[in-house]
């Protein structure tokens, strides 16, 4: 982009019209924040502008005549599945999310034909939504914190229950200690009030860590039960 043209080249008012047209569209493309990119038939990038060479990686625009496969095997992986598509004989844009060195971009990929209606390569417009997802994780963070307050009082009443239990009999136990009777009574009864304890406290913990958001398919009854565990 950013070629220079001349309205001498071609002749007549029409013309010179249409190429001022034409060179005003390309300073737009230029000045667009989302990233647009170019392949030929062949996979071979024609062009891109100064959005997509910020995405891709300063120094893409060196890229221009190169298969994308040789110079990014990455980026050549996520737009395979539409090149095949329109290959053939898909017709319908493309949309999707791809991640390229640290960066999540959205991409939609459109298809273009030549006179014969026959595929003769796609374009592809990015836009970066890496600040918005670094945004979104921070918040569902912060929501969680939050969460954690309202849950402290939960888990401090769960708590306090078997610590109460346990000190009372400590006290059982420290009036009559050779009371065998009672002692191999309630130290079954502490040890599992102090593992009741330690396990609110894990869940809290675990609860409270940073994590990478990941799609996954689960059993929704164990989720079910662990939230009750809290209630």
């Amino acid at each position: 982009m950013g070629r220079k043209r001349s309205p001498k080249t071609r002749g007549g008012s029409s013309a010179a019209a249409d190429i001022v047209a034409a060179d005003r569209l390309e300073l737009v493309m230029e000045r667009m924040a989302e990233g647009l990119l170019f392949l030929d038939a062949d996979s071979r990038i024609s062009d891109m502008n100064a959005a997509a060479d910020r995405m891709l990686g300063p120094g893409s625009r060196e890229w221009v005549g190169q298969t994308v496969e040789r110079i990014h095997p990455e980026l050549y992986t996520a737009l395979a599945i539409a090149v095949d598509a329109f290959t053939h004989g898909h017709r319908e844009a493309i949309s999707g999310t791809i991640h390229l060195d640290g960066r999540t971009l959205e991409a939609h990929v459109s298809r273009v034909a030549d006179e014969q209606d026959a595929y003769a390569g796609l374009v592809a417009l990015f836009q970066d939504l890496t600040r918005e997802a670094e945004f979104q994780t921070h918040m569902m963070h912060a929501e969680k914190l939050a969460v954690l307050g309202e849950l402290a009082a939960a888990v401090a009443h769960e708590i306090n229950n078997p610590l109460g239990g346990i000190l009372e009999a400590i006290h059982i136990i420290q009036d009559k200690p050779c009371d065998y009777e009672k002692v191999s009574k309630f130290l079954p009864l502490m040890e599992e009030g102090l593992h009741q304890i330690r396990r609110s406290v894990q869940r809290m913990l675990k609860f409270s860590e940073r994590h990478v958001v990941e799609k996954r398919p689960v059993r929704i009854e164990e989720i079910v039960s662990q939230s009750v565990e809290f209630l």
